[in-house]
């Protein structure tokens, strides 16, 4: 019993009620056979089995009305527990979400798309971002230089209308 690991609790719906001088605990148990696949497909399945308990008592018959001082003058209880197999069982199966073949195919698959990306973000780079950065570039210089030289031109002229 310690075995199954399992404990239930039977209250009487009223005071007045202590345990009947005969109960009978009828215990049936459904095996739960698990069957675990493995990651490959060569390996072996696993297989285990728990017990799982299901209690059919009625708690009108295991207590009967009797003040609870008689109770203590009785002589012998009788419990009985019954211990009966199901015949049927509960078949579970684990099967994991990818196999390791799976697994490795989207792996790569994963590392020749962030290959790509990184190649397309390059070529877009040195295709796209780079010439168009170097035209504004060299027309913001070309303006600076004309201005520079507009202004160099107007010191000039000053200085030799200023000494004539």
């Amino acid at each position: 019993m310690l075995d199954l690991n399992f404990a239930s609790t039977f209250v009487p719906s009223s005071l007045d009620q202590v345990l009947a001088t005969s109960s009978v605990f009828p215990i049936e148990l459904t095996q739960i056979v698990n069957q675990t696949d493995p990651l490959n497909s060569s390996g072996l399945a696993t297989f285990s089995a728990i017990w799982s308990y299901s209690l059919s008592v009625a708690s009108d018959q295991l207590f009967t009305n009797q003040s609870q001082y008689t109770f203590f003058y009785r002589t012998q209880t009788n419990i009985s527990v019954t211990i009966g197999q199901d015949i049927f069982y509960i078949s579970n199966l684990q099967q994991p979400i990818a196999r390791q073949t799976e697994i490795i195919f989207h792996c790569l698959l994963f590392t020749i798309v962030v290959l790509e990306v990184f190649g397309l973000l390059f070529l877009l780079m040195k295709l796209l971002f780079i010439p168009v950065f170097r035209t504004i570039l060299n027309h913001f210089r070309h303006k600076q230089l004309q201005s520079q030289d507009i202004s160099l031109n107007v010191i000039h002229r000053n200085s030799i209308n200023g000494h004539d």
